[in-house]
């Protein structure tokens, strides 16, 4: 399960293929949505090249590797043997695999529920459904799965010799922090981005979301037990089968977006998948370390954070309808983001 993070010669190739793959998204998301202006079909299916553009640079990256070996290596003492490093492989990725399997059919499901629900039950235009859909799962995800890798990277940085609990406060700390600003500048983004700041709801609500997708990934990734896996896993996933319709019905009875109840289904359902597997990694934890006070203070420092970017509003307030002025608010947002952190970093 630990591939991706080690220091192994598979864990730096899917390291430099996720790199590779998540770059070339951003660059053929900007020239087809922004540049080329390509219908939304075409533009979402071109998307797809990254993955593989993405492989065809590995493998050249990978045949100019084996070249350069070969030049400096006259003779090889050990063979490879590729049936059983193939073989070991599958074995060792299989719970990976089926985690991410898991965590996609969180997705799948929301779509197919809300799309049923929407146009049976509540009589929607399917034209109006296919845009939430399309911008909620597709547009606002894609956002947000690029910001947890890139918090992702910074946490494998962290030292090895801190504990695993440390690591996941470590994480949350600063995805907490991400997603603060990124749900402030919502509708800046969604108007540079996007050309419709209305949007910028549907992003809010993924981004929180955010959060416990980061969380339940990271925790599944330092877990061994794999008949735990199996069960959180399971049990996460029944989890959100029940709750998406009753708490989608709920939020229409109370005139919400139907949407929050479908965000919130998946929330509970990975919260109850972490609490399960937070508790088997923090009974193999021997450092006793309180973070119920560290915790708060984190919750505190952001609650400071968004207060102060909030107040900056009425002094500079929010203009979505010239582009260069929503990308200059930006940077003005980061800047007094990263004056705050500095400063309470020195305390």
């Amino acid at each position: 399960l630990q591939d991706m993070h080690n220091n192994t010669n598979y864990g730096i190739i899917l390291n430099i293929y996720q790199t590779i793959d998540e770059m070339l998204l951003l660059v053929i998301a900007i020239l087809c949505f922004r540049i080329f202006k390509f219908n939304t079909v075409l533009s979402i299916s071109l998307l797809y090249l990254s993955k593989v553009l993405g492989l065809v640079i590995i493998l050249v990256i990978l045949y100019l590797y084996k070249g350069i070996k070969i030049n400096y290596v006259s003779t090889f003492e050990d063979k490879l043997d590729y049936k059983k490093e193939v073989k070991r492989i599958l074995k060792h990725n299989s719970y990976r695999s089926m985690i991410e399997v898991i965590k996609n059919s969180y997705y799948y499901i929301s779509l197919i529920i809300l799309y049923a629900v929407l146009n049976i039950h509540y009589h929607f235009q399917i034209d109006d459904i296919e845009k939430t859909l399309t911008f909620t799962y597709l547009y606002a995800l894609g956002i947000i799965n690029y910001l947890i890798y890139l918090a992702k990277l910074v946490s494998f940085r962290l030292p090895k010799d801190i504990s695993v609990v440390n690591k996941l406060y470590q994480s949350f700390k600063m995805i907490l922090t991400i997603m603060i600003i990124l749900g402030i500048v919502s509708p800046l983004i969604c108007k540079i981005i996007f050309f419709d700041p209305s949007k910028s709801i549907y992003l809010v609500m993924v981004n929180i979301m955010g959060i416990f997708i980061l969380l339940y990934d990271m925790t599944y990734g330092y877990i061994s037990n794999k008949r735990l896996i199996s069960i959180s896993l399971i049990i996460g996933l029944i989890m959100k089968i029940i709750l998406i319709i009753p708490l989608i019905n709920a939020f229409y009875r109370m005139g919400y977006n139907l949407l929050y109840g479908d965000v919130l289904s998946t929330i509970i359902a990975m919260f109850v998948s972490i609490i399960i597997n937070y508790v088997y990694i923090r009974t193999g934890d021997n450092r006793e370390e309180k973070y119920f006070e560290k915790i708060l203070n984190v919750l505190y420092d952001n609650i400071i954070l968004a207060i102060i970017l909030i107040l900056v509003q009425f002094i500079i307030p929010y203009d979505t309808d010239n582009y260069f002025r929503a990308l200059g608010l930006i940077v003005i947002y980061l800047f007094i983001s990263l004056v705050y952190i500095k400063l309470k970093n020195k305390k």
